[in-house]
């Protein structure tokens, strides 16, 4: 008597995350904190442009619309669904003036930059990172909001004019 005897198991392996690409942001609108001035002889103040766009003076700063758009900075990226990425990002940033009447020189300073996202859970927060995790598909756009809030020093310091930086972000994922 011959007796065979065989067995097969098959198992499935738990699903995987998507194969991991390398995250890139897009800036889509940049950061504007829009028009403003101070009274000769202050001390200064403060304007915030929040994660949603809205703009508030602080100290003897007076908002003006002179057609200079106030906007929250957007940039847009797109990342899987259980993806956790972090970004880095200064604490501080100077704008150097640029243009204006009268010469050069002059620098503004930005406080704090906060953060809002659009397509995710914010797991942490910190002073100079943001880390969340996807809730959208592969395909979906995710948007992230940044605003701040700029440090206005008397004319002398910050003599009227247009001022400009440039802010790195650094992504990782995990």
């Amino acid at each position: 008597m011959m007796v065979i005897w065989g067995m097969s198991a098959f198992a499935q392996n738990a699903p995987g995350l998507p194969s991991r690409t390398g995250t890139v942001l897009y800036p889509v609108v940049s950061l504007s904190f829009g028009d403003f001035t101070i009274p000769s002889g202050s001390s200064g103040g403060n304007v915030t442009v929040t994660t949603g766009g809205s703009r508030t003076p602080g100290g003897d700063v007076y908002l003006l619309n002179m057609g200079t758009p106030v906007q929250a900075a957007m940039f847009e990226f797109k990342l899987c669904p259980g993806r956790t990425i972090t970004i880095y990002y200064p604490t501080n940033a100077q704008l150097e003036r640029t243009g204006g009447t009268g010469g050069s020189g002059g620098s503004l300073d930005i406080e704090s930059l906060t953060f809002a996202i659009d397509g995710g859970v914010i797991d942490a927060q910190g002073d100079g990172f943001i880390q969340f995790t996807s809730n959208k598909g592969c395909n979906d756009i995710h948007r992230i909001y940044m605003g701040g809030m700029l440090r206005v020093e008397s004319i002398l310091a910050n003599p009227s004019g247009t001022y400009h930086t440039e802010v790195v972000l650094t992504i990782v994922q995990q």
